[in-house]
């Protein structure tokens, strides 16, 4: 009984146990035009099969084989995995989530820590102006630096800057010739409240770096925050629909929403609310969606200079699209009271699901009949 006791509690406390020697990969100084290779060993140190249930990279730049696997116990199982460094500078540290059965240690980072080099330096990788005013830029007002240099016995030339979306000039200052540039970004234009997005693209005279990509962001803050700038409707809703603009004020101390209206007649009913240091709401009741709204606007007056009038344009959706999973409301088929013929009855939308028949129901012959 003694022995059979022993038995039990030491099969009781058996457990898979999660271990990697080296959990932590430090591949040093390498060139942004390479692929880093590791292979991780996953050792089994319990007493029970250890399930290795998923194996996720937390960047896209990182390769490894994903599939689920179990390990007997006292026995390892590799985890190969690649770094893509391309276009990449500084220091990087990209991690590998393993998840198990082990009661103790369900989770486990592996990880791989060094730097990313290349022929041409860039600082700083991407440039944000912060916040922009909106409205027309004054020119030359916001302006970043870029410096771009050779970090190699390599003489090379910037041949010409491009900018995606035209909201930005570029100049370009020779530093050192052959060695060090300095490229100078200036906002202009108008800018429209929400995120200012412009792509650089540096180009060079080096092979291995023709074409060197630097991101600008900054955020665009009015006068006004509306929230919603498009009054979105769904043409699968075919009842009417309530929908809520918010304005509130960011440099104006004191505003006022004089009125709302919409340009689609009596289609709407729009109620003005003043919610204090919350801002103000303008409720649009009883609008259903159809085709002839699209065009339509939903007019705001105010008192600030500038934004007197307000135009929230009016979308209507169609029910489905390609990037967007069809949702509908399924359809249960019953008899109808009395007559036995099909009614249907709507329920709350939910993922599309095949019409159930739901047979009428059978007569009950009593016995003596039978």
């Amino acid at each position: 009984m003694t022995v059979a006791g022993a038995l039990a509690g030491w099969a009781a406390d058996a457990a898979p146990i999660l271990e990697c020697e080296n959990a932590v990969f430090e591949f040093g100084t390498v060139e942004n035009t390479e692929l880093v290779k590791h292979t991780f060993v996953i050792k089994n140190a319990g007493d029970k099969p250890l399930e290795i249930r998923s194996i996720r990279p937390t960047c896209g730049c990182t390769i490894t084989d994903t599939k689920p696997r179990t390990v007997a116990p006292g026995l390892s199982t590799q985890i190969p995995v690649t770094l893509n460094l391309k276009g990449r500078r500084g220091r990087q540290i990209k991690n590998i989530v393993v998840t198990s059965n082990d009661p103790k240690r369900s989770t486990m980072q592996l990880r791989f820590d060094g730097t990313a080099t290349s022929v041409i330096d860039v600082q700083p990788v991407s440039i944000s102006f912060g916040v922009l005013p909106e409205g027309v830029l004054p020119p030359g007002k916001f302006t970043r630096t870029i410096s771009v240099s050779t970090t190699r016995d390599e003489p090379f030339e910037i041949t010409k800057v491009l900018s995606s979306r035209q909201l930005v000039d570029t100049e370009i200052k020779v530093i050192e010739a052959g060695k060090k540039y300095e490229v100078k970004v200036t906002a202009k234009g108008e800018a429209k409240q929400g995120v200012f997005r412009e792509t650089l693209n540096i180009q060079t005279t080096s092979k291995a770096m023709p074409n060197i990509s630097v991101p600008v962001i900054a955020t665009v803050r009015g006068q006004l925050t509306i929230i919603p700038n498009i009054l979105q409707l769904s043409s699968a809703i075919k009842t009417p629909q309530t929908r809520y603009i918010t304005v509130r004020g960011n440099s104006v101390a004191d505003f006022t929403i004089q009125s709302a209206e919409c340009t689609c007649s009596e289609q709407a009913k729009i109620t003005v609310q003043n919610k204090g240091r919350y801002g103000w709401r303008i409720v649009v009741r009883d609008i259903t969606a159809n085709k002839s709204l699209n065009g339509e606007k939903i007019i705001i007056r105010t008192n600030v200079k500038g934004k007197e009038v307000i135009e929230i344009p009016i979308n209507v959706l169609a029910p489905y699209t390609a990037n967007r999973p069809r949702v509908s409301a399924p359809r249960i088929v019953i008899p109808a009271p009395n007559t036995g013929k099909p009614t249907d009855v709507r329920i709350t939308p939910v993922p599309t699901a095949p019409i159930i028949p739901v047979p009428a129901p059978v007569p009950v012959i009593p016995s003596s009949v039978k």
